[in-house]
């Protein structure tokens, strides 16, 4: 879950020169991922060096990751929500993953895991 804090209801932490200010501690929540391959449209060629984004469906968010010489890829630092995963490489159409016409099949994270297997073949 995102948290968005407002800074009008923040803490100001006062700071001063050459002292030490303690006390001023963070929760931080582990992140989940997505991973898979991206292949050519023959689906068995795999590209190296394409760029996937993962954008949040319903809260603003996004990370990105490349793909490897196998076209093994993983974006890290994801919390828990659904995404859409779009792949694009040089010399190919971009798309996203599960799109059918007009929709895009979101993929569901759920940090701390990792959500395998999400294949994508750009166009």
């Amino acid at each position: 879950m995102i948290k968005v804090i407002e800074e009008s209801s923040s803490t100001t932490v006062a700071v001063n020169e050459s002292e030490e200010t303690s006390g001023i501690d963070f929760k931080l929540d582990r992140s989940g991922s997505i991973s898979g391959r991206v292949f050519a449209p023959d689906g068995t060629t795999p590209i190296a060096g394409a760029t996937l984004t993962a954008s949040g469906t319903s809260f603003n968010f996004s990370r990105s990751g490349a793909s490897n010489a196998a076209g093994s890829y993983q974006i890290s630092g994801l919390p828990s929500g659904n995404f859409q995963v779009k792949v694009a490489a040089g010399g190919y159409l971009s798309g996203y993953y599960g799109e059918t016409g007009t929709a895009i099949i979101p993929v569901a994270v759920t940090a701390p895991a990792d959500t395998p297997g999400i294949k994508l073949c750009p166009g």
